[in-house]
């Protein structure tokens, strides 16, 4: 009888060792593939790089007969760059036209200027106008706060460089 049960003591250890032994050999292979997937994702991660620009000048590339009113007033003016060879020109501004005055405005514009309209939003308080060209991408959104009525536009030009 203490055969049996030393027997059997020793076949439990080694059912438990080979699952030990097997749970761990997935686990530090399911752990190197997750540290392969976090390089893969890092690495598809291009940190931006953001240059402000003085209010007064247009940021690189940004396209400078986009209409606006005379005592508009810049919020934001930057160009950003990623190390994958994006680019942005961004200028951000308060209006006092209404919003659909801004809309039908920057529609004309890119109609007349041979942007393709790609996409559109048209409520209340956001409207928005993404348009393609050769050259690049064009994203005009317009959008009012419900609490203060302020308006603003921002203007962004997109191209891969």
């Amino acid at each position: 009888m203490n055969k049996k049960i030393i027997i059997l003591s020793v076949a439990v250890l080694v059912l438990v060792g080979v699952a030990y032994w097997m749970f761990g050999k997935q686990s530090s292979t399911s752990n190197v593939s997750n540290d392969a997937k976090e390089q893969n994702t890092s690495q598809d991660d291009s940190p931006v790089k953001t240059v402000e620009v003085d209010k007064n000048e247009f940021p690189d590339k940004y396209p400078q007969d986009i209409p606006v009113e005379p005592d508009y007033v810049v919020i934001q003016n930057y160009n950003a760059t990623t190390d994958d060879g994006r680019f942005q020109a961004t200028r951000v501004y308060r209006i006092n036209q209404s919003l659909t005055q801004a809309y039908a405005t920057y529609q004309t514009y890119l109609r007349e200027n041979r942007w393709d309209i790609a996409s559109t939003v048209n409520s209340d308080t956001y409207k928005m106008l993404f348009a393609t060209n050769a050259k690049g991408q064009l994203q005009i959104e317009m959008d009012q706060n419900v609490q203060s009525n302020e308006r603003t536009v921002s203007v962004s030009y997109t191209e891969q460089q």
